[in-house]
């Protein structure tokens, strides 16, 4: 269930200076994400989607605009907001559990409280019985949870995710969309996802927003009205079909992919 106004972003445009001179890639972008609200940003590639994903987590400060956090401009990375990357980018050398403590120990927190901390999110996750493993003798899907758990740990508010699933097999991936589901039911976080899949999107947001290309303006918002929990079923749905195909339109409206439609 959603609530009031969390995250407002309020007319964000940016501008990157190379030696070939400047390129806008944002133009006057503005939203509003409510409290628990699951919200995927779709559009064309170059559209700046991972750039705007980026000054939402404060690792890049906007050419003009800001982002507010509950009425606290967002100016620089903190503990209220997580971040998961394209790829796991786990450690090879570190164990899942120390891979999950990881942010705990770079805050300083004591081996007890931070070990502690992991096994409780090990246990949420489903995978307490792969506390001891490397990276390397994890599956895709399973790497990717635990990447989505080192986000988690510090218990942030907002959870930013920037294709986490991009580089699965389709039916890992399908597996991992549940799971998200479920860890992002079970938390209240507020998710913000960008993807390039129409039918993830409209699998798992609340609102889908479409971006044009470069540089990336909002062409428009989609509300997703299926019931939830969602089921990976109703992409049999007519009613998903009619979510697909005018999140589809709006894409191509705004330039298409440029490509067939990833899985």
């Amino acid at each position: 269930m959603t609530g009031m106004t969390m995250l407002r972003v309020e007319n964000i445009s940016h501008r990157f200076t190379g030696k070939d001179g400047p390129l806008d890639v944002l133009d006057r972008i503005s939203f509003d994400v409510a409290a628990g609200e699951f919200v995927c940003i779709v559009g064309p590639s170059g559209s700046g989607k991972t750039t705007l994903l980026h000054i939402l987590a404060g690792l890049v400060t906007p050419s003009e605009g800001r982002v507010w956090l509950d009425g606290t401009p967002v100016t620089a990375p903190g503990r209220e907001v997580g971040l998961v990357f394209q790829q796991s980018n786990l450690m090879p050398w570190r164990t899942v559990r120390d891979n999950l403590a990881l942010p705990l120990e770079l805050a300083g927190m004591t081996a007890e409280a931070r070990y502690a901390q992991a096994e409780r999110t090990l246990d949420w996750l489903g995978l307490s019985d792969f506390a001891a493993a490397f990276p390397a003798q994890l599956s895709g899907g399973m790497a990717q949870r635990v990447a989505i758990g080192r986000a988690l740990i510090y218990d942030p508010r907002v959870l930013l995710l920037d294709e986490p699933f991009g580089a699965l097999d389709a039916l890992t991936r399908e597996q991992i969309q549940l799971e998200l589901l479920r860890l992002w039911s079970n938390s209240g976080k507020t998710a913000i996802m960008v993807t390039h899949s129409i039918s993830e999107a409209a699998l798992l947001a609340d609102r889908v927003l479409v971006m044009s290309q470069r540089p990336g303006r909002l062409r428009a918002q989609v509300a997703i009205g299926l019931p939830r929990p969602r089921r990976l079923d109703m992409v049999h749905d007519p009613e998903f079909g009619a979510l697909a195909r005018q999140i589809r339109a709006h894409i191509e409206a705004a330039g298409g992919y440029g490509q067939a439609e990833p899985a």
